[in-house]
């Protein structure tokens, strides 16, 4: 069954006879278009007879990759103050026209996250059926990966510990987190330009401390490289020590690390995904750092950065194949630093695989000049 059958047969279950999907990253899931900004809006109407809307600079790109044949098209040269229309207003517009034409009656759904007011209103002021909110239709779709989403995975991770073994290097005296950032970022966009031509790579360095205070021995670094390969994540996280460190930072280093070891070892099939946070709060707990711990240790991956499943406190929703998520975990400690280590997993049969392979070891991660 293809996603949008998927997606059709989700939709009656829920009592609707229609579904505007507006979320970004739902309607690249369902169409296999992929804008290159998020700024111009793009629906899906999951229905008997689906239709993309598309801005109409995008109309060649869309015909060239979306599995959806029927896509139409708005114009932003009628959006402005003078007529009171934003792009928004245009693609609701759209769809609504297409379902008039259609003849398709009945309850229409819309996504309650990616829908704003303003496109509510839209929609029930021109509309006789009922709107109806939902959550989850697409999203829960989302969580199991297929053969060809776990491929762009792969490959983002593997760009991604490029980026991170070049930032690791670049933890120097005298640097920033800003140069480090740069050094990870273009070591992970050569090493895609390099290996994988065809693919829409990009990066992103989210480091501590503070971008531009300069860095210096014994500072601990939090190094983080992000990489999406057309659309999908990856992203791995290690800790640096800077020439040194206390022992205190070195008995955090490890208390996070065998956290995040315990986590790994809880994930497999069947297991609620708040018991692998547990797994790794205990360890945590156990060497006095609880009340630090104020983050979940970990959520899926996917096209979006964070998104089901949740390693967390209120998440019960058990472990499956092909569930792809960043495994990890922050402790900060004033005075200490902030400690971070994950990975991107995949839950397997048996257990997990472990995506992302730059070590974890102090050794590894203490750099000199």
């Amino acid at each position: 069954m293809s996603r949008l059958e998927t997606a059709t047969t989700r939709m009656r279950d829920h009592g609707l006879a229609t579904l505007l999907v507006t979320t970004p990253a739902n309607a690249y899931y369902l169409s296999r278009f992929r804008a290159a900004t998020h700024t111009r809006p793009v629906v899906v109407v999951v229905a008997e007879n689906p239709v993309l809307i598309v801005p109409e600079l995008d109309e060649a790109h869309a015909r060239n990759t979306s599995v959806i044949g029927d896509i139409l098209t708005y114009s932003e040269r009628q959006a402005g103050r003078q007529r009171g229309l934003s792009p928004l207003h245009l693609a609701l517009a759209v769809a609504l026209e297409a379902l008039k034409e259609s003849g398709t009656s009945g309850p229409i759904g819309f996504e309650s996250e990616g829908l704003s007011a303003e496109g509510f209103f839209t929609l029930r002021g021109r509309i006789p059926a009922q709107v109806v909110p939902t959550r989850g239709i697409v999203e829960e779709m989302r969580v199991v990966k297929d053969a060809g989403e776990m491929e762009l995975i792969r490959t983002a991770a593997g760009l991604a510990d490029c980026g991170i073994a070049a930032g690791i290097a670049a933890c120097r005296p005298g640097n920033t987190a800003v140069e480090i950032g740069i050094a990870s970022a273009a070591a992970t966009m050569r090493a895609g330009a390099a290996r994988h031509p065809e693919r829409h790579v990009a990066a992103a360095w989210p480091y501590a401390p503070a971008p531009g205070r300069v860095l210096a021995a014994g500072d601990a670094v939090v190094c983080s490289t992000v990489c999406a390969v057309d659309g999908y994540h990856a992203e791995v996280e290690r800790t640096a020590l800077i020439e040194t460190g206390s022992d205190d930072q070195r008995r955090l280093f490890e208390v996070v690390l065998r956290a995040g070891t315990a986590a790994r070892a809880a994930i497999r099939p069947g297991v609620p995904c708040l018991e692998v946070d547990r797994a790794s709060r205990a360890v945590v707990a156990d060497a006095g750092y609880g009340p630090q711990f104020t983050h979940i240790t970990g959520y899926g991956l996917g096209i979006g950065r964070h998104e089901l499943p949740f390693l967390a406190q209120s998440d019960d929703i058990a472990l499956v194949p092909g569930m792809v998520m960043s495994v990890g975990l922050g402790v900060n400690v004033e005075g200490v630093g902030r400690f971070r280590h994950s990975d991107t997993v995949v839950v397997t049969s048996d257990g997990c695989e472990v995506l992302t392979l730059h070590p974890r070891h102090l050794e590894a991660l203490t750099t000199r000049s």
